[in-house]
């Protein structure tokens, strides 16, 4: 039986039990959990959390959380870096091992013990703090398909494994640090007029993902007064403050850019303590991001 067809079942109950692994592309292992409990008394699976780590699943994921929450059972999580190490496989996100049960009595599962929280760090007083003091996120000043003055793709701003499978050690692109975040570490996606060095955009960075005639504008990037002030911008991409926000939101292999806070001025450089003075964050809090980022500094 192929993907369409499970996802195409009729509703009535047809199995005692249901095993599986299913398909992890975007919401797809989220419509076969959904669609397997309901066609069945008791399923257990294994696939991502992310969705529930979310400190925004129940806006962002609302249709999942009522026909999928209500009916888990028991969840167990483990890490990346153990879900890549068992499969043998690049993952960017943790996995769990799911059993629901239709009629769900007795259940030891509650979403809220779950959402806004990191390796089992609860971060929801961090995240409200850094919500209510940012008034502009990149997403609001990313402009679409524009090449004039200074420039800072964001197309980059996106998560890496810390495991390698195909050398099976733990992957290491700069000294210090785990690659839990590609981005800044050894290439700039700074350009004026859209180009660097007397060569356009395009011939930087991977040539398939995008329209790569010359000319073209950048896709995705953010206008700044001067090259300075791009740079100072990247820069305070790899802080570790910035890099706790990225995990804490990050959905799948994806870090949505509304979350991510836009300073409203970058002529200085951002460093975690200027981060964490302007946000207000106390030791507390910065212990709790030390902890959820300790697996990606060495």
């Amino acid at each position: 039986m192929n993907n369409k067809e499970i996802l195409n079942m009729n509703d009535n109950k047809k199995w005692d039990v249901v095993l599986m692994n299913p398909p992890y592309d975007r919401s797809l292992h989220l419509k076969f959990l959904e669609k397997t409990i309901k066609i069945s008394d008791t399923v257990i699976s294994i696939q991502p959390v992310r969705w529930i780590q979310d400190p925004n699943v129940k806006t962002n994921k609302k249709k999942y959380v009522e026909s999928i929450g209500k009916h888990i059972k028991e969840l167990e999580t483990f890490d990346q870096d153990t879900a890549a190490k068992l499969f043998k496989a690049r993952l960017s996100f943790d996995l769990g091992i799911y059993l629901c049960k239709y009629d769900n009595k007795d259940s030891k599962f509650n979403i809220d013990d779950y959402c806004a929280t990191v390796d089992n760090i609860n971060i929801k007083d961090i995240l409200e703090k850094i919500k209510n003091k940012t008034n502009k996120t990149i997403d609001d000043v990313t402009e679409l398909h524009k090449n004039d003055g200074w420039r800072s793709r964001v197309d980059f701003i996106r998560p890496l494994p810390t495991f390698d499978p195909r050398s099976g050690k733990d992957y290491d692109p700069e000294p210090g640090w785990k690659g839990a975040f590609k981005y800044v570490f050894k290439h700039s996606y700074i350009f004026y007029d859209g180009k660097r060095d007397g060569k356009w955009w395009s011939e930087f960075g991977n040539k398939n993902q995008f329209s790569k005639n010359p000319g073209d504008p950048i896709p995705l990037s953010i206008k700044f007064n001067s090259e300075e002030e791009a740079n100072n911008f990247e820069k305070s991409l790899s802080t570790k403050f910035m890099q706790f926000i990225k995990r804490a939101y990050q959905r799948d292999v994806h870090v949505p850019l509304a979350k991510i806070p836009f300073m409203e001025d970058y002529k200085k450089p951002w460093t975690d303590e200027r981060f964490k003075e302007y946000f207000n964050l106390t030791t507390e809090d910065w212990n709790k991001i030390e902890k959820v980022m300790k697996r990606y500094y060495v």
